[in-house]
Order: C-alpha cells, then structure tokens, then sequence
C-alpha cells in the first residue's frame, strides 16, 4: 500500500488497453480459464465489466479483499454516480487550516497530487484541476469554508485521479 494505494491499483487496471485486458486477465488473476473465456468474449461497452473485474481481482491478490471493495466502491462513487465517497483516497483537515485560505498548489504538493508547485500551476494553466466539479483558473486559488459541499471538499487532477479532503472541527 506504501508502493500504491488500493484504489490508484485498482485504477490503473480499470484504465488497460481494451486488447490488453484478455492477457491480463490470465497472467495477473486465479480466475477459472471457463469465466475468463467468457470475459474475453466481451466487446465494445461490455468490455468495462471485464476490466472491472480485472481490476477487483488483480487488487484483491495484492491488497486483500476488503481492500479490493472498497477501491472498486471509490470508483463506482466517482464514476458511476452509485454509492457514497466515503472510499475514495481521502484526507482529514483541520478546519483552523481553512480560516485564512489554504493555496491549493501548496495543499496539492503536499498531498503528492502533484510533484511541484510548478507542476501544479501547469495543470491549472490547462483546466486540469477541479475542485468540487469547478474548474481551477488561477494558480493563486485559495481553499476555504466555501469550498465545503458536507464537510468535505472534492479534488480531481486531469480525467481520473480524484482526493476527498474532510474538514474536522
């Protein structure tokens, strides 16, 4: 988990190449041959539900099965509209660091969302970031309580990586 959490795992199975997935299936699951059979049979739409299940089973060997879960319930929360973020990476905040405004590039940087601030500024520079589905326009953008949507705030670099930060207190 140090390496990689459960859900950045998970992720990156979901998001294989479509070709891929058949491969991957047998080299990196304890699935029967009979159901990946069937899985490989999967086209266009359809094949999502082999990549899920990919990503779910490849994420249980490594992180466990109460791990798995809750990557693949992060995911359909972002993705898929159903279940609570509860499961999505998240971070708690102290509330007293929202008082006066928190820079976005410094919290980014120091969530490791980004490897610089330099890099932050970047993505803000060509509509990379959201915060709470509204997109970040300048690099001086400060978090505060207005950014709270129950307690929390929503983050989202580029199409896929997202971070939920709770407030506390």
């Amino acid at each position: 988990a140090s390496k990689s959490s459960p859900y950045e795992y998970y992720q990156y199975w979901v998001n294989v190449e479509d070709p891929d997935v058949p491969r991957f299936l047998r080299l990196f699951t304890l699935l029967p041959l009979a159901e990946i059979g069937e899985l490989t049979r999967l086209k266009g739409a359809d094949i999502r539900k082999a990549k899920e299940v990919l990503a779910y089973e490849a994420t249980r060997l490594i992180h466990g099965e109460q791990e798995a879960t809750r990557a693949q319930k992060g995911a359909r929360a972002l993705f898929g509209g159903a279940g609570d973020l509860s499961d999505v990476p998240t971070t708690s905040l102290l509330a007293t660091r929202l008082a006066d405004g928190l820079l976005l590039v410094e919290l980014m940087t120091e969530l490791g969302l980004a490897k610089s601030r330099s890099e932050v500024r970047r993505l803000i520079q060509q509509g990379g970031i959201t915060v709470n589905d509204e997109t970040v326009e300048s690099p001086e953008f400060t978090l505060g309580r207005k950014n709270l949507t129950n307690g929390a705030i929503l983050l989202r670099v580029g199409k896929k990586k997202f971070h939920r930060i709770v407030v506390n207190g």
